[in-house]
């Protein structure tokens, strides 16, 4: 039995992510008046997670790690090519900095009430939502070792390592 969506607005915490996204990432960004290269830079920094448990090839952490100290970069240079003042420029990159925890609470979050929605059947799930936020916890649900070892998964927006099975010398960075 599926929820109709005039029901939609009595599931919590479907409405509390809204709101949570609103509060703890909008309004901050506008305040900040964030341009688009700092936005860029900043789902890179969150997009290459050298800590990810997908990541088992050391040479793939290591491209991750460069990759994420690449945006990193870009984002510091991207504030001193505005030539702000030194406090200014600190404060800044800072502030844009201090948003990256509430984004990777607030996708966490989603990633759950889009399972939950699934899971119970409140709402149909689009198939291209399913494919870029469901992908990594289905495949490790579905799939037996053995089919793991014989077959190079895809990675998701939440897992950009991948390691051939055939060749653990090449790191598997996927963009």
């Amino acid at each position: 039995m599926k929820l109709p969506i005039e029901h939609a607005s009595k599931i919590g915490d479907i409405n509390m992510v809204v709101a949570r996204i609103m509060q703890e990432i909008v309004t901050p960004m506008k305040e900040l008046g964030i341009e688009f290269l700092e936005y860029v830079a900043l789902k890179a920094i969150l997009f290459f997670n050298p800590y990810n448990t997908n990541c088992t090839d050391s040479e793939s952490a290591y491209s991750l790690k460069n990759a994420r100290k690449l945006a990193l970069r870009t984002l510091r240079m991207q504030n001193k090519n505005n030539q702000l003042l030194d406090n200014v420029f600190e404060d800044r990159y800072g502030q844009l900095l201090l948003l990256l925890p509430a984004i990777q609470a607030i996708a966490t979050a989603l990633v759950e009430d889009v399972q939950l929605c699934r899971l119970f059947q409140l709402t149909d799930v689009d198939e291209l939502i399913q494919e870029l936020i469901l992908h990594d916890s289905e495949k490790a649900g579905e799939q037996t070792l053995e089919e793991k070892l014989s077959t190079t998964s895809t990675p998701s927006l939440a897992s950009p390592c991948v390691t051939s099975p055939n060749n653990t010398n090449s790191p598997g960075l996927s963009i």
